[in-house]
């Protein structure tokens, strides 16, 4: 069992961001991480083409409970924020992801716009950016390429009796890199490419040239971001954390990525609408099953399969009410919610359903607004999904209409709520930790501590 901790309201600062942008229905625009001490937590959020970083102390575990189990938020303050120092994106994020590496010096903060521009941090404790000058992967190649004569530039930079050195060595071969790719693509595809998509390209990739341990790159779309825009969502491998998954709505892709390289491209019957990488204990390697909702269904795709696209399952539900959220447990169970507000429970030895917990999202609970206020329609769909780390038989649900709260989905009991003030732009729990984050479009941030229930507690660990 579980029980909240706390549970804090604490208000963005105008002068950091006055109006955010509106983003999409999926709340995907907030990540959290908890400082080592866990007194305070660093919530990031995405407005715009920016990141913004605001730290919200942990410290009083003071909460208040109103009628059905419903918390009632204490006031925190903001200790600190700023503009997070990385190269910008041209148009709106849709979604960010905060992942922790095996070194708890760094972090890793992924990003992608709604053209499917992914721009990958490596950021450290204080939430700074860290420099380097270590080149990309697909230019190293292209210079040990040059370095044994296999492309004529070398000769050429020889005669001329240039020497790449330091910085210079970095933006050169970056530069002849992208001319030698731009001539081929010209000469052998018939593709031509604007002025203003090759200096997005070279400024991306020196901003991956400016990082460190390869940790930190810029990957534009494979169809070079032409097109209308759309939600695109975002996800790292929990064993490889250089595996990336791009999902883009109105493509129907999902691009997945070895640090800058693209490795294969799932094309999706649907509008995919979430993505998350899922414990695979029953499959093999956990880093190539990748579970996808697109439209009414939720489809499981192996990475390294080639029949049938890639895609091992599809799992059709009611026509016509789309999923919205996917996530996965450490037990290897799936958990999926959209507009039925229904939860249902997939085990991935069978996919067979282990458990649906119908209707679970209503807005009479806790909802202080008369019925006649509601769009009942908005009102009931699920758009956020994480199963406990403290016990993976709870979950917890957020619904678009501003309401967040825990059950046990095996019998379909709810065990607290809370609500925020306006629609969620953002929702997420922290990888390692019950600390769950949720950000409205009215400036107020929401930040939940959840621990295992005193009673349940052996010699300091839950039974």
């Amino acid at each position: 069992m579980v029980e909240a901790r706390s549970l804090r309201k604490a208000v963005v600062p105008s002068t950091l961001i006055q109006n955010p942008s509106p983003g999409n229905i999926q709340p995907t625009r907030l990540a959290l991480h908890v400082s080592k001490d866990g007194s305070s937590c660093w919530a990031y959020i995405a407005s715009g083409s920016h990141i913004y970083k605001l730290q919200i102390s942990l410290e009083d575990s003071l909460v208040n409970k109103g009628k059905e189990s419903l918390l009632i938020p204490g006031q925190a303050q903001v200790m600190d924020s700023f503009l997070v120092n990385r190269c910008p994106h041209r148009s709106e994020i849709q979604s960010i992801v905060l992942t922790e590496t095996e070194s708890t010096d760094y972090l890793m903060l992924g990003s992608v716009d709604s053209y499917g521009h992914l721009i990958v941090s490596k950021l450290d404790t204080t939430g700074k950016v860290s420099l380097d000058k270590h080149l990309p992967r697909r230019v190293v190649f292209f210079v040990w390429t040059t370095t044994w004569g296999m492309i004529l530039t070398c000769d050429n930079l020889m005669k001329k009796g240039i020497t790449l050195v330091d910085r210079l060595c970095v933006v050169l071969a970056c530069l002849m890199r992208l001319i030698w790719r731009e001539r081929n693509t010209h000469t052998f595809e018939d593709v031509e490419k604007s002025a203003d998509f090759l200096k997005s390209l070279l400024v991306g990739t020196l901003f991956g040239c400016s990082h460190a341990n390869r940790l930190t790159y810029s990957v534009l779309p494979q169809d070079g971001g032409v097109g209308e825009g759309s939600w695109a969502g975002l996800c790292f491998s929990p064993s490889q954390l250089s595996m990336a998954a791009v999902a883009r709505s109105f493509c129907k892709t999902v691009d997945v990525y070895d640090q800058d390289i693209h490795v294969r491209t799932l094309h999706t019957l649907w509008y995919p609408s979430s993505l998350n990488f899922i414990q695979n204990l029953f499959h093999g390697n956990e880093s190539s099953i990748l579970a996808i909702t697109e439209g009414c269904q939720l489809t499981i795709w192996d990475l390294r399969m080639k029949e049938n696209g890639g895609c091992l399952h599809r799992i059709c539900g009611s026509p016509g009410d789309v999923f919205y959220a996917v996530c996965g447990s450490s037990t290897g169970n799936v958990a999926v919610g959209g507009a039925d507000r229904t939860v249902t429970i997939f085990d991935p030895r069978r996919w067979s359903a282990l458990s649906r917990w119908v209707h679970c999202s209503k807005y009479e609970i806790g909802d202080q607004r008369s019925p006649s206020d509601v769009n009942v329609t908005e009102a009931t769909l699920i758009t956020g999904l994480a199963f406990s780390s403290i016990d993976p038989d709870h979950i917890y649900i957020q619904g678009v209409d501003y309401e967040v709260f825990c059950g046990q989905w095996k019998e379909n009991k709810k065990v607290f709520s809370y609500r925020g003030d306006s629609n969620w732009l953002g929702f997420c729990k922290c990888p390692k930790r019950d600390v769950l984050g949720g950000w409205c479009d009215s400036g107020s941030i929401f930040v939940a501590d959840i621990v295992a229930k005193e009673s349940e507690i052996v010699n300091g660990y839950p039974e």
